[in-house]
């Protein structure tokens, strides 16, 4: 027995100390076309495997039929097409936009002429807010077609239209161009080499025709703070352009010539770094001298700015830009593809070009494809999330890091079926339950028409208000414009308190407390506006916290009072602050009088407020006496020349009108 087991453990031994994985390494070619490699490594490359488990949600994965040699980049569409307060999942595949609900079942599906590689592009079309989905298409042979759907998948009115078939191979952008309130379809046609701007009605806004191939999705934003927006565009030769959103003219200092690099994919993401009011142009290149860079709305590199590409390595990857701490001080992520090998592959940069602590990320197996950020451990500080250029054991990876240095967050690598190359991760909130969920697309590459592709949905089991997702999606939102707005600085402007009144004679009083002003960055309190129904009253100084209506009319009145700040940005208006403090008072009140004596003879005296007017009539309807109230409250008046008879006394002021009869006996 001790001879046997001794020979079965020298059997076994070889594949505990030199165990092999088979490694697969995507990449693409001249055309867009995915192709890999696969070769056998010593050891076990995925090392120690998590035991945490994240679990796909019931229905998925999804799998679909995909292209055998043009696959699918930047991954899926999240939005609430349908208005349930769940995100559909939007993903073309082969010839056919689908759209699965979040329980797997498919809502609707729209064949489409030509293959579609990005995902499409949705936004609100109009100031009503309607929704409207843009899907490319291209291929071999040329196919090209743009679609312009409602939420239902169906064609708007003169689309899909064609340019003479050409392959439009990357991403639409949805913008409004000449500020007209309708949002305009930006897209590039290849071979023809146009940039396009149309309108939704399928009519052109502007086309110019660009030196070379078309290479990156175009990116929209007001460059150079003028108040219009400009468009962003790069060829494969690598000559970035930027153009006015409105008439399509050349922006000055563009277009930019290369300088030893090329475009492919990588699209540039638009980001006012320094508060100026003009964004800088955030990008990543390959060729023969591939770099990250910054550049200025002018086209000028930013100081610090390019880095080149460690190892002169290509790299299709788009760059993540965020402004982690609401502060405006943005970090800028790039990365590169590398092999089975452990070498830096993941770059966090300040914006002037100085690498972030704790990076660059080293691990096995580099990325071009969408990097995520969020806070997925709930632990206040924010996490990348990102695919791979690697399968292993026909597995591709997902991944999660920490910022600090700890590495991989537990539970991850995720490992759907399939390569996540040029996908990676998009994140949102599938079911609509508050939590966050991360949804990729993976594929097969056989390359035969038995390709298949799967969506992928994992929940993530954390809130989406923890996660505080800044950069989720592929160019960071599904209009694909690739704008990074600068973070609102959040001022505090605190509420009144207690609003209260009472009604005294003719008067409304009014009485509130001070609002606190303890909190951090409240800004100067200058006074307190008065409302009756919404109409201002006037003002108190920021000291005095009553006020008196004098001239409040008879019936129902709601009172406000807003309080007004100084202006933290310095502008001459103060911000005013309306208050959910407000109260309905009953206002029953009438002239009140005394009129005596009754009957009189000589004289009459009325005593009443002097804002009220006396009026007197006599039987036939005649005015005997008009006159306001005397200031002293008591009127004497002489009715010696009067006819005998009984008047009517009309005591008439703000608060209404008193009618009373007496006799006069002369």
């Amino acid at each position: 027995m001790k001879a046997i087991s001794l020979t079965l453990l020298t059997l076994l031994l070889p594949v505990f100390l030199f165990s092999q994985t088979l490694v697969s390494r995507a990449y693409l070619d001249d055309e867009g076309r995915v192709l890999s490699e696969s070769y056998v490594v010593d050891g076990d490359l995925l090392g120690n495997r998590n035991p945490d488990l994240i679990e796909q949600m019931a229905g998925f994965p999804k799998k679909v039929p995909v292209h055998p040699n043009f696959k699918n980049m930047r991954n899926v569409t999240l939005a609430d097409i349908n208005g349930d307060g769940k995100e559909e999942i939007l993903i073309p595949s082969m010839n056919t936009l689908r759209v699965f609900t979040w329980t797997g079942e498919l809502l609707w599906s729209k064949q489409l002429t030509g293959t579609p590689i990005y995902p499409p592009s949705v936004a609100p079309m109009n100031a009503l807010g309607q929704l409207g989905i843009i899907q490319v298409t291209g291929g071999v042979p040329n196919n090209g077609r743009v679609y312009y759907l409602d939420v239902n998948g169906n064609d708007k009115d003169g689309w899909p239209v064609s340019f003479s078939n050409h392959w439009i191979i990357c991403a639409p952008s949805i913008a409004d161009l000449d500020n007209d309130g309708t949002k305009e379809i930006i897209f590039q046609t290849r071979t023809s080499n146009n940039l396009h701007a149309l309108k939704t009605d399928g009519s052109v806004l502007w086309s110019v025709t660009l030196d070379g191939t078309p290479a990156v999705t175009p990116s929209v934003g007001d460059v150079d703070g003028d108040g219009v927006k400009d468009v962003v565009t790069a060829i494969s030769s690598g000559i970035i352009y930027a153009f006015n959103g409105m008439t399509g003219n050349p922006m000055p200092g563009f277009p930019v010539p290369s300088d030893g690099y090329s475009f492919s994919y990588q699209s540039p993401l638009l980001v006012d770094l320094d508060g100026a009011g003009q964004l800088s142009i955030v990008g990543a290149t390959h060729g023969d001298a591939p770099k990250y860079f910054v550049r200025n709305s002018n086209g000028t590199y930013r100081p610090g700015w390019p880095v080149p590409v460690p190892g002169n390595s290509w790299t299709y990857a788009p760059p993540t830009v965020v402004d982690m701490t609401g502060d405006n001080e943005f970090s800028i992520f790039t990365s590169k593809p590398i092999g089975e090998e452990v070498a830096p592959m993941l770059f966090g940069f300040y914006p002037d070009g100085t690498m972030m602590n704790n990076f660059p990320i080293v691990k096995s197996g580099g990325l071009e494809s969408v990097i995520c950020v969020a806070d997925i451990t709930s632990d206040g500080q924010h996490d990348l999330i990102f695919g791979s250029n690697l399968m292993v054991e026909n597995q591709g990876f997902i991944h999660a890091y920490k910022m600090d240095g700890s590495g991989q967050i537990a539970g991850f690598p995720l490992r759907p079926t399939g390569f996540t190359f040029m996908n990676g991760p998009t994140l949102g909130d599938v079911n609509g339950d508050g939590l966050l969920d991360l949804v990729s697309f993976s594929y097969e590459l056989t390359f035969t028409p038995s390709d298949s592709a799967y969506v992928n949905v994992y929940e993530l089991m954390i809130p989406v208000d923890q996660a505080d997702v800044l950069f989720g999606t592929y160019k960071g939102s599904n209009d694909r414009t690739g704008f990074i707005p600068r973070s609102t600085l959040v001022v505090e402007y605190p509420s009144p308190q207690n609003l209260t009144f009472s009604i005294n004679y003719l008067d409304v009083d009014l009485f509130w407390q001070l609002p606190d002003l303890s909190g951090a960055g409240v800004p100067d309190l200058t006074a307190f506006n008065i409302y009756r129904d919404g109409v201002p009253l006037g003002g108190v100084p920021a000291d005095i916290l009553t006020f008196t209506d004098f001239d409040v009319p008879e019936g129902v009145h709601t009172y406000g009072v807003t309080a007004v700040y100084a202006n933290p940005a310095g502008e001459s208006e103060p911000v005013e602050v309306y208050v959910d403090y407000i109260v309905s008072a009953q206002m029953l009140l009438k002239p009140t009088a005394l009129i005596y004596p009754n009957p009189a003879s000589g004289h009459l005296t009325i005593e009443t407020s002097p804002k009220n007017r006396i009026t007197i009539i006599n039987m036939l309807g005649g005015v005997v006496y008009d006159q306001k109230a005397s200031g002293m409250n008591i009127s004497r008046i002489n009715t010696g020349n009067w006819e005998t008879g009984v008047y009517t006394v009309r005591i008439s002021g703000v608060n209404g009108v008193l009618n009373q009869r007496v006799s006069i006996i002369n």
